[in-house]
């Protein structure tokens, strides 16, 4: 495996203040909101009003419903900054390990119960059903809000 680093894109909710102005790609092809799911007691992966990767947030990096990091870091499922948070739920597809690095390390995946893929929100207004079978570079593609990606409906 690689060790090679993520070129991190802007996405709609992130570090920074994004207004609609600012999305380029276009509200239509970017996705704003996905599901994710909520862990059992003291899993932080799921809570929607924690700041914390993986409380209410999720990170591309990850496929949909999918542990196997796109980037190959060797990492298997969620990575979240404090093992206090991060318990590892493999009966509920929730595999998670600790990160021994900082806060910005952390990443989560968006999941669903969903046979076959997940639910996202796009900045139209807009719901679509992707499959877990999506293209990584279209899956990243609408995630992001500048990347300039030109995304057919079919690759969806």
């Amino acid at each position: 495996m690689t060790n090679q680093p993520p070129r991190f894109m802007k996405s709609a909710f992130g570090f920074y203040n994004v207004g609609f102005q600012a999305i380029s790609d276009g509200l239509s092809n970017t996705v704003l909101m996905a599901e994710v799911l909520q862990g059992e007691l003291y899993d932080v992966r799921g809570l929607i009003w924690s700041t914390i990767p993986g409380g209410g947030s999720f990170f591309s990096r990850l496929p949909p419903n999918n542990p196997v990091d796109y980037y190959q870091t060797g990492f298997f499922g969620d990575q979240l900054n404090r093992a206090i948070f991060c318990v590892n739920e493999p009966g509920m597809d929730l595999l998670c390990s600790p990160t021994p690095g900082p806060d910005l390390e952390a990443y989560a995946g968006s999941r669903s119960r969903h046979p076959g893929g997940l639910n996202v929100l796009n900045g139209d207004g807009s719901v679509r059903f992707l499959e877990n079978s999506i293209n990584m570079p279209v899956w990243i593609g609408v995630n992001t809000i500048n990347g300039g990606e030109v995304i057919s409906s079919d690759s969806l």
